[in-house]
């Protein structure tokens, strides 16, 4: 990677219940669908946006780099990746991210494992809560500075009028 990258850290949006269904299967549901498109418009306004987007291979987290595809917050391709898979640890996810040789980028990801791979990026202890659809925008640096990353943002759902 050279350079600063701004990643833009995503958890999927409100998924249906969990049922009969597989975890790996549930939809997202109407109301996440909702809320995510208002997400998008709002990232959009404040003129956020990025070169690719990588994402869970859970249906949730596809579903949510679609929505975000449509809207207009990245153009470049969706990669689906095991890297953003439940349960995913922090350093496989640095790992990751030091391969990529992009400017701005989206990763769509889950609760817990996004939340700790920011605490971990950050440097500190968990300073916020990744609700469905939250956004937390994040400067990269290298695997050779500490922090690894300097907070840029934050936009949670509830937080919109």
């Amino acid at each position: 990677m050279m350079g600063a990258m701004e990643i833009f850290v995503v958890r999927h949006g409100v998924a249906e219940p969990v049922s009969a269904t597989a975890d790996a299967e549930r939809s997202l549901s109407r109301a996440g669908k909702h809320v995510l498109r208002r997400q998008v418009r709002l990232w959009k306004k404040l003129g956020l946006r990025a070169e690719a987007c990588f994402c869970s291979p859970l249906l949730r987290t596809r579903q949510t780099a679609d929505i975000l595809r449509i809207g207009g917050f990245y153009k470049g391709k969706k990669v689906i990746t095991e890297d953003l898979a439940p349960g995913t640890n922090s350093e496989r996810l640095i790992t990751f991210l030091s391969q990529l040789s992009y400017q701005h980028v989206v990763l769509v990801g889950h609760n817990p494992s996004l939340p700790r791979f920011c605490q971990s990026a950050l440097n500190g202890p968990p300073i916020f809560d990744m609700a469905p659809g939250t956004l937390v925008h994040l400067r990269w640096n290298d695997a050779h500075h500490s922090p690894l990353a300097e907070l840029l943002g934050l936009i949670r759902p509830y937080d919109l009028p």
